[in-house]
């Protein structure tokens, strides 16, 4: 140690103001901390009243979303798949997409009608009667928001039972959903 440094030590003049400046830079740092905490409270407060909020305002989007999404299926089941059930001809090719994209190439309004009583037979309109909008298929991909309705039937043929499929395809055409493509499987 320098003899400055030791003379203040022996006299305690130099040592009071070395542990007064000790203090007062302790209690200043300790201030300084106790700010710091309370902006950290603060921000941690306000930051929890926000995503509460966001929370809130989430969840109330969600529901309201859920509800439109179950709105617009149920729509599409009473408009256009009604009319398949109710075997009105002439309201399902209002409600369709010409040419009709089919298991046999593309079809005419024409084709359609011809053939309209075999592809919904009873069995077909009675197995699609069993289902509601719930067993929708909706595919979005590239080109949109595809509703598919799968209507499986059974058919025994000589002892066998034999499981079939009429798969329905609708997208929307000007704001209206129309059946454009119809598949069979089995």
């Amino acid at each position: 140690m320098n003899d400055l440094t030791t003379n203040s030590f022996k006299t305690g003049k130099g040592s009071e103001r070395f542990l007064l400046s000790f203090l007062e830079l302790s209690l200043r740092i300790m201030h300084c901390d106790l700010k710091i905490v309370s902006c950290i409270k603060n921000t941690i407060n306000m930051n929890v009243k926000r995503l509460l909020f966001l929370a809130i305002i989430f969840i109330a989007s969600t529901a309201s979303a859920q509800s439109l999404n179950k709105t617009e299926p149920q729509q599409f089941w009473d408009t256009n798949i009604q009319a398949i059930l109710d075997a009105d001809v002439d309201r399902v090719v209002e409600q369709s997409y010409f040419p009709m994209s089919t298991f046999e190439g593309d079809w005419s309004v024409r084709d359609f009608e011809d053939a309209f009583e075999i592809l919904f037979d009873d069995s077909t309109l009675d197995a699609l009667g069993k289902q509601t909008y719930r067993d929708i298929q909706a595919i979005n991909d590239a080109d949109g928001l595809t509703y598919m309705v799968v209507i499986v039937t059974y058919t025994e043929v000589d002892g066998e039972l034999y499981e079939s499929a009429t798969i329905l395809s609708f997208k929307k055409f000007d704001k209206d959903w129309k059946l454009y493509n119809i598949d069979m499987a089995g």
